[in-house]
């Protein structure tokens, strides 16, 4: 499942979390989040169907992170090539991982020497840290607190975020000034897929299920508002009134009736989509 011609890649999925079908996009460019998550965008309703798109009330409900595990190679019909894989993933464990990354935070103590330099992105540490940067030649030397502070605080600001995925699937333009893809590490090249292999490899012989990824899980369903209800129920009791006015009065004022109400619907109609 290499990258073809070292092109990066991203891996898409949807179904069951126990049976899904994953599907690797390819990018040109990985620099560009707008474009990368426009192919994203694009390679979800080629293979799902455009007509999702324009199906009133039918919409993306979740954009997740997820960890995949590959089956391996969907069966293809005939005379079509395939590139979709069949396997499973994993949903992450948010509330422990906030609870984790809160416990973190509250353990902090400060040290007065080591401080956080916003320009470059890095901590600054002074004498009085026993970090393993500062003290690489003692066993016991840890990461330094105020590193780890500064990464919790971050990472639970991304955690509480990640749900806006969602809305950059759906509008790519969004994604100009956010990293979901590196923070979450979705982008695989060549190299990184050799050097995961690599990794897993330490373990004798280990099947392609037990190599870990990971990837991005599309869920969509039905998510009905008051114009989706409101105006079926609204045609259903207006063509009950213009049934009632055939039995009683006749067709003739059955007919005026039904082109009031067509008028009304369709100022009602045009009146909510503006909306």
């Amino acid at each position: 499942m290499s990258p073809e011609n070292g092109s990066p890649m991203v891996l898409l999925c949807w179904g069951e979390s126990s049976h899904c079908s994953i599907l690797p996009v390819l990018f040109a460019n990985s620099g560009d989040d707008v474009e990368t998550w426009r192919e994203i965008h694009r390679a979800w309703y080629a293979r799902r169907g455009y007509w999702r798109k324009h199906l009133p009330g039918y919409s993306i409900t979740r954009v997740d992170a997820v960890k995949i595990s590959l089956l391996g190679l969907k069966k293809a019909s005939k005379g079509r090539e395939n590139r979709e894989y069949i396997g499973m993933y994993t949903e992450r464990d948010v509330p422990a991982e906030r609870k984790l990354l809160q416990q973190t935070i509250d353990n902090y103590v400060p040290i007065s020497d080591c401080f956080y330099d916003r320009r470059t992105g890095t901590v600054e540490c002074g004498y009085g840290c026993n970090c393993f940067y500062c003290l690489p030649c003692f066993d016991d030397a840890g990461e330094c607190p105020e590193e780890t502070y500064i990464t919790a605080r971050r990472n639970i600001v991304h955690l509480n975020t990640l749900h806006l995925m969602k809305h950059v699937f759906s509008n790519p333009d969004l994604a100009v000034l956010n990293d979901f893809l590196k923070k979450e590490n979705l982008l695989y090249s060549h190299r990184d897929v050799l050097d995961l292999t690599e990794t897993w490899n330490s373990w004798h012989c280990p099947a392609l299920r037990e190599i870990e990824f990971r990837g991005i899980v599309v869920s969509e369903g039905w998510a009905l508002d008051k114009r989706h209800i409101t105006l079926p129920l609204l045609v259903a009791i207006l063509l009950g009134v213009v049934v009632a006015a055939r039995f009683l009065f006749g067709w003739d004022t059955a007919w005026n009736v039904g082109a009031f109400f067509v008028a009304l619907i369709s100022l009602l109609l045009c009146i909510s989509y503006q909306l």
